[in-house]
């Protein structure tokens, strides 16, 4: 079975026939925000993803109140099927993530924000080693295979994914490489930061 984030951008492609659009949901890699000596920021705010579940739920609320209208109870069924899976599906993809490495505190603070609620994880920065790539395979219903990637952060003590779902684009290497020159050059003796920024 497709990973979540995968699963939902086909999904929402094949109910509203916008496949080009679906394509785009599904590559809901993060970005960098923010980069300073002192401070980065990674943000992932999957807009595209919580569109398209509006759309699938808003089409099976649809069909079903038509069916109540005429009569039919089975349009229950739509309703509250659909919409509760939809609903479940916008709780468990639909999350901002974002991770700021903050040089002037030497901590490490990943939010993650749902329309049920915020949490907050602080660590200490000295103790992150680098960012990696995790990866899995799918298959898509022609049977083709799709590599998916998500960010996690590699500690003295083990590993913190960034995300619960992998997901297709080149988002994730590049957040994973811009991370790892940061802490380079937060390590690097002064006068020898080779790689420039940008506020």
């Amino acid at each position: 079975m497709p990973p979540a984030c995968e699963l939902w951008g086909r999904g929402a492609a094949r109910i509203t026939g916008l496949t080009g659009l679906g394509a785009r949901w599904t590559a809901c890699a993060m970005k960098i925000t923010r980069d300073t000596p002192d401070m980065l920021i990674a943000e992932d705010i999957p807009w595209g993803f919580g569109i398209g579940i509006v759309i699938f739920i808003l089409i099976f609320a649809g069909v079903g109140l038509f069916l109540l209208t005429e009569g039919i109870i089975a349009g229950l069924v739509f309703l509250l099927g659909g919409g509760g899976l939809g609903l479940g599906a916008f709780w468990a993809i639909v999350r901002r993530v974002q991770v700021i490495l903050d040089g002037a505190s030497d901590t490490l603070i990943l939010r993650r924000a749902s329309i049920f609620g915020r949490s907050e994880e602080r660590h200490p920065l000295g103790k992150l080693q680098r960012a990696d790539i995790e990866t899995s395979t799918s298959r898509d219903s022609d049977g083709n295979p799709s590599r998916l990637q998500r960010v996690a952060l590699v500690f003295d003590e083990g590993r913190l994914p960034l995300s619960e779902s992998y997901s297709s684009g080149s988002g994730h290497l590049n957040v994973a490489r811009q991370v790892n020159a940061w802490l380079d050059a937060r390590r690097s003796p002064p006068g020898l930061d080779s790689h420039p920024r940008s506020a």
